[in-house]
């Protein structure tokens, strides 16, 4: 072969090799710049789709995986898979922000239903559809006192300490209904709540009388403190006021309530035990502890405003 000839053809080989050696490196080494895809996602599911996110390309991260769009779903789908060098695959999402345009579809953005009664609160009693919970069970919310440590707010009972330290809604109240669960633990005076009084002032001291009319759950005792009015008892049903009684009272802003209450230990008829008729006025409800050393509970108490049925309801055949 000429001399010229050989010499073309080494260049040609040599073109050939660095050739081949490049596109080696181009799938090895040096890595093209690629983005994985996005996995896919769904509105107002119970979960995010799970769809996978797309394969990491070069240096950059893989696809982001599916979204949930429901507070509370299940995580999203999984990332994309790690690339070349330095490639690190995309991360699933948790269930995300509900998407607002599918609330009515779903309920609360919470995944729960309406707030409704605190969860210590019992039933709704006898169907007072309008009745509303004014004790969280676990703290004096919605209520004032002289000295907060006479009163315990835990597991759904609001409990006296032996102090002379009544307490009373922050709350005013005028044509209402009100229910209550009473008993007491250790004492030397009957349990006793106040309608009709003053809230008082910041000299009025420990005893909280509150100048109304009082009702001693669960048998009707009563007592005035400088209400007026009158007291009617007809009857006296000298249930053990140690257990739990649940009472209710209808009141009138005009000057008047009645009050019924029944044993639930074992569960008896509720009985008319007390009526008054005097002066009215807007007041805060009260519960007072008339001496030393009463250890008195309350729970699941009920306020219903301006009621629509003038009867009470524990009295319904």
């Amino acid at each position: 072969m000429p001399m010229r000839t050989h010499a073309i053809w080494l260049a040609l080989g040599g073109l050939l090799v660095l050739a081949c050696g490049e596109e080696k490196a181009s799938n090895g080494n040096t890595n093209t710049e690629r983005t994985g895809g996005t996995g896919g996602s769904r509105t107002g599911g119970s979960a995010g789709a799970t769809a996978t996110g797309g394969s990491g390309g070069g240096t950059t991260a893989g696809g982001s995986g599916g979204t949930s769009t429901t507070t509370g779903g299940a995580g999203g789908g999984s990332g994309g898979a790690a690339g070349g060098t330095g490639g690190g695959g995309g991360t699933g999402v948790e269930g995300g922000v509900r998407d607002a345009s599918d609330a009515s579809a779903d309920g609360p953005a919470d995944g729960g239903g309406d707030a409704g009664p605190p969860s210590s609160a019992g039933p709704v009693p006898y169907g007072c559809t309008n009745c509303k919970p004014i004790f969280d069970g676990k703290s004096l919310e919605g209520w004032e006192t002289r000295d907060p440590t006479n009163w315990l707010a835990k597991d759904g009972v609001l409990a006296s300490q032996g102090k002379v330290a009544p307490i009373w809604t922050k709350a005013d109240y005028g044509d209402y209904r009100i229910f209550f669960k009473v008993r007491q633990v250790k004492g030397n005076h009957k349990p006793d709540v106040i309608f009709f009084g003053k809230r008082p002032g910041p000299n009025a001291g420990q005893s909280g009388a509150l100048g109304g009319a009082q009702l001693q759950p669960p048998n009707g005792g009563s007592w005035d403190y400088g209400a007026g009015g009158t007291f009617t008892r007809d009857m006296n049903p000298n249930w053990n006021a140690n257990l739990w009684h649940q009472c209710e009272v209808l009141v009138k802003e005009a000057g008047s309530f009645r009050a019924a209450c029944c044993p639930l230990e074992p569960a008896a008829a509720c009985k008319l035990v007390l009526t008054w008729k005097g002066t009215g006025r807007k007041h805060p409800w009260a519960i007072q502890m008339h001496n030393p050393g009463l250890f008195d509970e309350y729970k699941d108490i009920y306020v219903e405003e301006n009621p629509a049925l003038d009867e009470l309801l524990c009295l319904k055949k």
